[in-house]
């Protein structure tokens, strides 16, 4: 096996990955429905994984969830500021500017409703899934985007030979 066999799967770019050396390799079971939280810096940051991502494994400052009960609602509350909010109360800032929240976010409740449990509940799943497909679909389009960005622009036979010099419009134009 080689680096490029092993990957440190980067949330913010699910497509860019960094090689690393096999023997550091942790095999972390990185599976389609496994929610990340960022525990260091950026604290309280969520990625939901909507695919599976073998021969990858996580930072260490990220947290996996799998969960097996209310996937969509928790989502969605881990989604929302209230979540958020109690984190940072939990967490001290301290002198650093790097905040590190460790597992407190275990402390976080997790509100649920006290009436019509099941259809609040099930309404909140399906909106957060109805979010999760818009992101994806965003992805997707940023990609396509992207790849004809590559192939009509940054082709070189797509530019002409004269240097670009940019100037700012004029009411005239």
């Amino acid at each position: 096996a080689t680096p490029a066999d092993f990957l440190l799967l980067d949330t913010t770019d699910p497509e860019a990955s960094t090689p690393m050396v096999p023997k550091m390799f942790v095999d972390q079971q990185l599976k389609k429905g496994t929610i990340l939280t960022v525990k260091d810096s950026n604290i309280g940051e969520i990625s939901y994984l909507d695919k599976d991502y073998d021969n990858h494994m996580m930072a260490a400052g990220y947290v996996r969830f799998v969960l097996r009960k209310d996937e969509f609602y928790t989502l969605a509350f881990l989604k929302n500021s209230f979540f958020r909010e109690q984190l940072d109360a939990l967490v001290p800032t301290g002198g650093s500017s790097l905040r590190h929240a460790g597992m407190k976010f275990l402390e976080c409740e997790i509100p649920f409703p006290n009436k019509n449990k099941q259809e609040c509940m099930k309404f909140v799943e399906e909106l957060s899934k109805g979010v999760l497909r818009r992101e994806l679909q965003i992805r997707k389009n940023y990609e396509k985007m992207n790849e004809k960005f590559e192939e009509i622009i940054l082709k070189k036979e797509n530019q002409k030979s004269k240097k670009f010099v940019y100037a700012l419009p004029k009411f005239s134009d």
